[in-house]
This record gives C-alpha cells, structure tokens and sequence, in this order.
C-alpha cells in the first residue's frame, strides 16, 4: 500500500515492511480533525469494519475497558421514566429527561466486538477511514469525519498496527478489483452478468 498523507498514523510503518503496491494508494492528503465531546458514542469505519466507541473522561474506550459503563445512573426523584431506548451492535443507549428539563444519558454496554460487513458505509462514501459521531440521545449521526488520524483517538491499544493496516489495504484491493472488472467487460459480458440472455431477454413481444 502507498500512502499518501501530511501526517503519519500508527500503521504507517507497515509500509516499510511489506513494501508499496503502486495500484493501492491511500491518499490522506485531506483529512478531518475531531473535536471529541464528552459522553457520546463514536462508530469507527475502517475498511469493511466497524468499531464502535465511548467518550467519557477525556479519553475514547474501547472493547472490555466500556464495562466499566455498565453500571446505571440511579433513578431518584429527580428522574422520570426513561423517554426512549435505542439499540446498537455493541450498546444499548437509555435516555430520559430530569425535573429540571434536561436531558439524561445512560448508556449500556452489551457486548464488545469488532464489527465485519459495514464496507457499505466506506464504499458510498468512498473512503476506507470514516468516523461518524452520534447525537447525544442516540437518534441519529450529527458528524461525519474523513480520514481521521486513528492514533489521535487511542484505536491503537484496541486494534494493533497490522489489523488496521491489513482493514485499509484489503479495502483498496477491493475497489481496484471492482474498477479493473468494470473496465474489462465487454457491453455484452455487462449484460449477461445481469442476468440476462441477449437471444430471449430483448426481443420484441410480437403477437
């Protein structure tokens, strides 16, 4: 893989090991900077991976380190009953409003997994790094950021060097094999790999 970057990042060395392969090129030369808000839920796209993530304290959790949020915030009377629930791979997020109007966050973690086969993601916006911010209660993603810089949110003592490496490269390889098919197939080959038959599927329906 031939990266193409104005900073370096965990994985880069990699490089240097495995040497470049001209035709996968990792181009960071635009890139997104996050500013990290406390207590939010962040999903990390890298390649047809996805990691999800937690901000508490200054600092992103990751795998066995988000069971220490497990634990609810008690109710008191200055709660009401909780106002909506939202389910992900890895969390389960509670939300409710105080006596004083202001919204409260619980979140839940259920399990601690990489997740494979979010490539969909990645491919549409045509990048192989994606992190994507939640919106305080869980509804919906409110940021979307491009070519993060992944040592910059701790990712490194959660998935090593060659994981992420491997993620990105496999992706690119991916994308070159889809451009080279697409590239090399005749109008006709195009057809039949849609699934028609040029003899039956375009003749006209006579009577």
């Amino acid at each position: 893989m031939k990266i193409l970057s104005k900073y370096k990042d965990y994985y880069d060395y990699l490089t240097g090991v495995w040497g470049e392969d001209p035709k996968l090129v990792l181009d960071r030369r635009e890139f997104d900077t996050i500013s990290l808000v406390e207590n939010t839920v962040y999903h990390i796209y890298i390649g047809n991976f996805k990691i999800e993530a937690f901000y508490r304290d200054g600092a992103l959790h990751y795998g066995d380190k988000l069971k220490e949020f497990e634990k609810a915030e008690p109710y008191s009377k200055y709660y009401t009953k909780p106002i909506s629930y939202k389910t992900h791979a890895n969390i389960v997020t509670k939300s409710w409003i105080d006596a004083r109007g202001r919204n409260r966050i619980d979140t839940k973690w259920v399990n601690t997994v990489v997740v494979e086969g979010t490539g969909k993601v990645t491919v549409k916006e045509n990048c192989p790094i994606i992190v994507k911010q939640e919106s305080a209660n869980g509804s919906n993603i409110v940021h979307s950021f491009k070519y993060v810089k992944l040592e910059d949110l701790g990712l490194a003592k959660f998935v090593d060097a060659t994981d992420t490496y491997r993620m990105i490269s496999e992706w690119l390889a991916n994308r070159v094999d889809e451009m080279e098919l697409t590239t090399s197939t005749t109008d006709e080959q195009k057809i039949e790999n849609k699934g028609f038959d040029k003899k039956t599927s375009f003749r006209p329906n006579m009577k």
